[in-house]
């Protein structure tokens, strides 16, 4: 443990994996280059037995902040299963810089942080703060770097610095197609179900009111939810950016134009958008393959073969999910909102 602790502040495969906020403590792991480039999600799922790791106290890790250079990490928000994914790993191959895709850590950060809305966290908000802080300047080190969070972590995008000073983008889908992909794909479901607790409590937060009850809703309806609660988590800090921090990107639009939206999306983070280095990723494997496991094969011709048959299939949860979304946007404001910035007019 004490080299790992040691290697901490300069190698860059040393970092703070997650956090445990009642025992006060951070799991610190060492994780080569190479299985931080493969990982999809940068969970429990990439430890193993040749991963070392080991538990160490805040008090041992707060010294390091004094001395660790700050970060300025570029972030990917999204509207879960909305090519997210994909998108990161093109960037990842069109430009000098790393990605890292949905480190646990920071969905930690962000649940803590919609406790913190509800004052029911262990860790008060200004240390919340500093120690998201602390985190991201050990995991970014050293380079460019873009995080992908996962989809529930929108709540970071002006809660807290340097997340809210940072710049991003946000990816999307319009209603329909996203429920279509939700319904359609049995671990979508079980998407739905494990993170509708606290994407409804979120909404809850964002509205002023109940807004609905979990049990209640039928698989379209809990789609919607997630959808909304998402998508209005970047309505308020899109309407107050002056500075142009966030690019929307309609993921749709994304694969009618590729090329066009890469070079923007690169060049939004400052990245070095070289025309071939764009062309190049973009006829390679990466958009031929599931990029969430590239064993399998999953063109866009795919996703959009797939989507028809989704969107017939469950055609009456759909209509669900967008009576819910109407309904609820009648009543409240911030649903509103991202309806009317993200929806396409439904």
């Amino acid at each position: 443990m004490t080299n790992l602790l040691d290697d901490l502040r300069n190698s860059p495969d040393v970092m703070i994996h997650q956090v445990d906020l009642p025992t006060d403590r951070a799991l610190v792991v060492r994780l080569p280059h190479d299985a931080r480039k493969q990982a999809s999600f940068l969970d429990d799922r990439v430890l193993g037995r040749h991963v070392e790791g080991g538990w160490a106290e805040w008090a041992q890790l707060e010294p390091l902040s004094q001395s660790v250079a700050d970060a300025a990490p570029g972030f990917i928000f999204h509207i879960g299963h909305c090519g997210s994914t994909l998108i990161s790993r093109l960037i990842e191959g069109a430009a000098n810089c790393h990605v890292l895709r949905e480190p646990v850590g920071l969905r930690t950060f962000a649940s803590a942080l919609v406790d913190d809305g509800d004052g029911a966290t262990i860790w008060p908000h200004e240390r919340i703060e500093k120690r998201l802080k602390l985190f991201l300047n050990l995991y970014c080190k050293p380079g460019p770097t873009i995080i992908k969070a996962t989809s529930f972590c929108s709540t970071l995008i002006d809660a807290v610095e340097p997340v809210k000073s940072a710049k991003a983008i946000f990816c999307y889908v319009e209603p329909r197609r996203h429920f279509a992909a939700m319904l359609g794909g049995a671990n979508n479901r079980i998407d739905l179900r494990t993170h509708g607790p606290v994407r409804l409590r979120r909404l809850r937060q964002l509205c002023s009111a109940r807004v609905d009850t979990l049990s209640a809703l039928s698989p379209g309806e809990l789609a919607a939810m997630s959808w909304a609660t998402d998508a209005a988590c970047m309505t308020s800090p899109m309407s107050n950016d002056t500075r142009g921090r966030i690019l929307p990107v309609d993921f749709d639009a994304f694969l009618r134009a590729p090329e066009k939206a890469l070079g923007e999306i690169l060049t939004h983070f400052g990245l070095a958008a070289n025309a071939t280095q764009i062309k190049n990723v973009l006829n390679g494997p990466v958009m031929q393959r599931y990029s969430k496991d590239a064993r399998f094969e999953y063109s866009p011709q795919t996703r959009a073969e797939l989507l028809a048959e989704y969107e017939i299939v469950h055609a009456g949860e759909i209509e669900k999910g967008v009576d819910w979304l109407r309904e609820k946007a009648r009543a409240h404001a911030p649903i509103a909102s991202a309806l009317d910035r993200f929806g396409g007019g439904i």
